[in-house]
């Protein structure tokens, strides 16, 4: 199995809005479109993984405060790669790119809807806060502290 993981380019922009429909868990209605992608990708934010040349996973960074507070606000693999470390392989680039910005944590997150995510990062982050959507759905916020050379 070959692996390859890269940042998004705007030749990725279907692809990318594909990825990014898949969201059914969470309260935002309203699907990104081409604008936001071309800037996602102009940013250096958004990321691909491709498995045998196959498409297979995606991530996006999106930044709070601009560019003072970076979230890994959506990261998925499709439901064939799941289990095989697809999803630590890609957080991992994402970690590394976004600490070679000069950033020493990024923001994490989930939504009452993934309460495992939560348990999950409950127990490898510091909490940051949470944020209660007019449905009643809390997003929580944790922050990944980056490890120093």
């Amino acid at each position: 199995m070959t692996t390859v993981i890269r940042q998004a380019t705007e030749a990725d922009i279907d692809l990318i809005t594909q990825f990014d429909a898949t969201d059914d868990k969470t309260v935002f209605s309203k699907k990104q479109g081409g604008p936001f992608i071309t800037a996602l990708i102009a940013a250096g934010a958004a990321y691909i993984a491709i498995v045998d040349n196959a498409p297979a996973g995606y991530a996006r960074v999106d930044y709070l405060w601009p560019e003072r507070v970076p979230l890994l606000s959506w990261l998925y693999v499709k439901e064939e790669f799941r289990g095989t470390g697809l999803a630590n392989a890609i957080r991992e680039y994402v970690f590394t790119s976004v600490q070679a910005k000069g950033y020493e944590a990024i923001l994490r997150s989930a939504c009452t809807e993934r309460p495992h995510m939560i348990d999950s990062l409950k127990s490898q982050c510091q909490p940051a806060g949470s944020l209660t959507f007019l449905n009643g759905v809390i997003e929580y916020f944790f922050w990944h502290k980056f490890p120093k050379d």
